[in-house]
């Protein structure tokens, strides 16, 4: 008799993002093996309103059953105290909706950020007696360290004991870069059972193959959140200084806290290389993603942001695009581990600009780069081969296999 797992997660498809992303893929697979239940909310990352256009708009899987609760619209990308407020309004109407199930679980996945999911978790977990699985894809409080604002640091000082507790409490964690290992583990010890299982792509997402034919313009893409983490002006610098080549140019896709101020600065400065794009959905972005040339990722040189590996970074390797840009940690580790692409310091412009420069001229370079990084991807980030080792270790299975080592220390 297959076990029923109950999945708690603040966003979901059709919402856009890698947490959406993630879990979708997650409960999809967990399906095969099990009877899995969502319980989320309406979607409204990062804003509300673009899920009432008919580009988002998907039809709800017949297997899996959505559990749904509304929330107000909040302005979440420029305020954290409206950002507060939802994950208190989430947290409550999950709490009820946990009360009021009268169907039982053996297993509870709870995906955080926020550290209000797998509080409602732990509720979950006491209710129906079954083991809780605890997805870790940031480590939240850690990471409001970027923002200066008295909020964020309330907010992170008052939230480190419920961290630890949510940590010691589950029964195993999974996590989706190996750099937060070390952080949990002063947390919980080492026996703990903890899984590093990455986001990744399916196969029939995977680009097959880039030729390097000479072509007569060259297009550099950044796809993701526009938000204080993300070195953007290093992208906008360089678009600035390339502005005499009119055979490159830059598109940036995304949403986040900066999209509208990136938005105005390029309109003031008449920064006419760059185009930018609203969200779109996920398979929307990877056409754009096959249709580029170069991939610009970009990370702000703050320690807690050397731990993560962000989606985008997969994404690229998937589609066989060489990177390009500033990052540290395990994101340039495992680019030039995988000899993917170029990365550099922060303050380095003029020899981005002469390396994109030199690749624009050889595309030949350009496929090296982007094939070595789609192989890596097909071997370390593929659901397809991680599904098994994942359903086993959310199961409870205790003859898992250990987890690829793709970010060395």
């Amino acid at each position: 008799m297959k076990k029923k797992v109950l999945v708690i997660t603040q966003n979901f498809a059709p919402e856009i993002g890698s947490a959406a992303n993630r879990m979708e893929r997650v409960c999809e697979f967990l399906n095969e093996v099990g009877d899995v239940t969502v319980l989320t909310t309406e979607p409204q990352y990062p804003q509300k309103e673009i899920y009432s256009k008919s580009l988002f708009e998907q039809s709800p899987s017949t297997e899996i059953v959505v559990k749904r609760v509304q929330t107000r619209k909040y302005a979440t990308e420029k305020n954290l105290f409206s950002r507060f407020l939802l994950y208190l309004e989430v947290f409550i109407k999950l709490l009820l909706a946990i009360r009021q199930e009268k169907q039982n679980y053996d297993i509870i996945l709870a995906t955080t950020p926020p550290l209000s999911i797998p509080l409602v978790a732990l509720l979950a977990k006491r209710k129906f007696k079954a083991d809780l699985v605890l997805d870790v894809r940031d480590l939240w409080p850690e990471s409001m360290r970027i923002f200066s604002h008295s909020v964020a640091t309330i907010a992170r000082w008052s939230s480190y004991w419920i961290e630890k507790v949510i940590y010691q409490k589950a029964d195993r964690i999974i996590v989706n870069s190996e750099g937060f290992i070390p952080f949990i583990r002063k947390k919980v010890g080492e026996k703990k059972e903890i899984l590093f299982l990455p986001n990744a792509l399916t196969l029939d997402e995977f680009y097959p193959e880039r030729s390097f034919v000479r072509k007569e313009s060259l297009k550099v893409v950044y796809a993701g959140n526009m938000g204080a983490a993300q070195d953007l002006d290093s992208f906008i610098l360089l678009a600035k200084s390339l502005r005499s080549y009119p055979h490159i140019c830059f598109q940036m896709i995304g949403y986040g806290a900066d999209y509208d101020r990136i938005q105005k600065q390029v309109s003031d400065e008449q920064i006419q290389n760059i185009e930018i794009s609203p969200p779109e959905p996920r398979k929307k972005i990877i056409e754009h993603l096959k249709k580029a040339d170069v991939a610009y990722v970009g990370l702000e040189n703050i320690p807690i942001l050397h731990t993560v590996i962000p989606g985008k970074v997969i994404d690229y390797m998937g589609m066989a695009l060489p990177i390009i840009g500033v990052a540290s940690g395990c994101s340039k580790k495992i680019i030039e581990e995988a000899r993917a692409g170029i990365i550099f310091e922060k303050k380095q412009i003029l020899a981005i600009k002469k390396v994109l420069l030199n690749w624009a001229n050889h595309p030949e370079i350009r496929f090296y780069h982007g094939e070595n990084g789609r192989a890596f991807a097909e071997k370390h980030f593929n659901w397809e081969l991680n599904q098994s080792l994942m359903n086993k270790f959310v199961m409870g299975d205790k003859d898992e296999e250990k987890s690829h080592d793709v970010c060395l220390e």
